[in-house]
């Protein structure tokens, strides 16, 4: 059985747990506006079956399809 994390401003820690992006310090002190996104109803997180991490960002299609729409 294949398990999907998806990151979303998370990460694992030491213990490799899942530290969610709503516990993580940038996010609890806003450091770069995640936060009020958020609570603006303004952050849009997209979880796409059989896109990897790093296709995020250097798979053409993928940015093509899910990430320009949003830039336009």
């Amino acid at each position: 059985m294949f398990h999907f994390y998806f990151s979303h401003f998370g990460y694992f820690n030491e213990q490799e747990e899942v530290v969610e992006m709503q516990n993580r310090t940038a996010y609890i002190l806003d450091k770069f506006g995640l936060k009020t996104l958020d609570k603006k109803k303004a952050l849009i997180l997209i979880e796409q079956n059989g896109v990897f991490h790093g296709d995020w960002h250097t798979n053409k299609t993928v940015i093509d399809k899910y990430i320009l729409p949003f830039l336009k």
